[in-house]
């Protein structure tokens, strides 16, 4: 989380294995690309929950929802189960992300 690891830092990785940085807040998506991990996951947006949040929220993050790729990393940001403030969604669904994570290396 960013309370404990500063938004310029980046922790330390080992380059042997397949590398995976987990934030509460999309807020290195960029850096942690850059640094070479191959699998970015975050939260905390809620997906804006409810509009007009919703517009506020596309607008401060790189990416506030859903899957892209930034150079050879997977980023997924989700829009959660719970919610923040009141109690209710309004074109945010909440959601459980799976995620399935394969070795298609023969050299391992």
């Amino acid at each position: 989380d960013y309370l404990h690891h500063p938004v310029h830092t980046i922790p330390h990785k080992d380059n042997a294995y397949f590398k995976i940085l987990i934030d509460h807040e999309p807020l290195r998506i960029a850096p942690a690309a850059l640094a070479g991990y191959d699998l970015y996951l975050a939260g905390h947006t809620h997906k804006g929950q409810f509009f007009p949040v919703t517009l506020i929220t596309k607008h401060l993050y790189v990416l506030h929802y859903g899957l892209r790729k930034f150079g050879h990393m997977n980023t997924i940001v989700s829009s959660g189960y719970g919610f923040w403030g009141p109690p209710i969604r309004l074109g945010s669904i909440p959601e459980i992300v799976l995620i399935h994570i394969r070795n298609t290396s023969s050299s391992i």
